[in-house]
């Protein structure tokens, strides 16, 4: 397993998007941390962020980018959450790195193509940055795979998220954390999340007919109410439900 990082370097990869070279793909929090509910908060802290490079790009320059893009960075969702952040990914490497659990139990990095791909911040008013969201195109006959792979990648960050957690859930008879899939407007969603007051996780759909992978990092909400379990989901499912309804309005 990857060694830990301090906590500043875990906040300004999960802010940022990019994950540092140091860490390979994956970002492991602190379970030495004094806090209990600070660790519960960031248990899906262990977020796949992509590794290459990014450039900044004004929001103002949405109207630029490719039909498709725009429909997949609706500018408003439900509830005040808005595109704050634009960026474009760099050109190299084209490619992005997962960890991915074998049958024999040992862990294998694996390279998911990145033709082209944009990301996206979404915040609430006056609130820091709740989604990073990240829109990507596979390399041409590489969709089918790359998608095995990011669904591979997935089981194994729920794997190793569930069996790091020593702590007691903050939720009376509720698993910590959850792997679910699903169907809204016939768009595939396959959702890890946390049942903690923050309510981090990671969120993975597709859009075959482009060959996308669209990943959302829900970097948790601070203001979400302390020992609120429906307000945690309510936030949750307020981003996930709204952004489908958004893009396929758009006709994704």
């Amino acid at each position: 397993m990857p060694a830990s990082l301090p906590r500043n370097t875990l906040r300004a990869a999960l802010a940022s998007g990019v994950a540092p070279a140091q860490t390979g793909c994956f970002l492991l929090f602190r379970l030495s941390m004094t806090s209990t509910l600070r660790r519960l908060s960031l248990l899906l802290g262990l977020l796949l962020l992509a590794a290459a490079p990014l450039c900044r790009a004004d929001i103002s320059q949405r109207d630029l980018l490719k039909p498709t893009y725009r429909a997949l960075l609706p500018a408003q969702l439900p509830q005040g959450l808005a595109l704050v952040d634009l960026r474009a990914r760099a050109a190299s490497p084209n490619y992005r790195m997962l960890a991915v659990q074998q049958a024999n139990g040992e862990t294998e990095q694996v390279k998911v193509s990145v033709a082209h791909g944009v990301t996206g911040m979404y915040a609430y008013p006056g609130e820091k940055n709740y989604i990073n969201l990240k829109v990507e195109t596979s390399d041409k006959g590489q969709y089918a795979q790359d998608r095995v792979k990011v669904l591979a990648g997935q089981r194994t960050l729920f794997d190793r998220s569930r069996a790091a957690m020593t702590a007691p859930a903050p939720f009376p008879g509720v698993e910590v954390s959850e792997l679910s899939e699903g169907e809204r407007n016939g768009v595939e969603y396959h959702a890890l999340l946390s049942n903690t007051p923050q309510g981090s996780g990671m969120i993975i759909l597709f859009v075959p007919r482009h060959e996308i992978i669209v990943t959302a990092y829900v970097l948790g909400r601070m203001t979400t109410p302390a020992g609120s379990l429906e307000a945690t989901r309510s936030a949750q499912r307020n981003f996930l439900f709204g952004y489908i309804d958004a893009i396929t309005a758009a006709g994704m």
